[in-house]
């Protein structure tokens, strides 16, 4: 399974969202998602469970402005 599909699953289990193509480049604090801090941190430790990573500190510092493309190239990062 790709990367985008398993990530759109997640989205989709967790918080019902499905996040729309035009939409994969908008912040996920900024509207339309306005994602809380509690949603942030569940929806990254649900990601290291999935894909049995692990994100540093000094990652998810630079991700406060993150997209879900954002997290597709984390995930790539983190996977090789």
């Amino acid at each position: 399974m790709k990367i985008e599909d398993k990530l759109d699953y997640i989205f989709i289990d967790l918080f019902g969202l499905k996040i729309e193509e035009e939409n994969k480049n908008k912040c996920l604090f900024d509207e339309p998602f306005n994602m809380v801090a509690r949603n942030f941190l569940i929806l990254f430790l649900e990601i290291e469970k999935q894909y049995n990573i692990l994100f540093t500190e000094e990652a998810i510092t630079k991700m406060k402005n993150i997209s879900f493309n954002g997290i597709v190239e984390e995930i790539r990062e983190n996977t090789r």
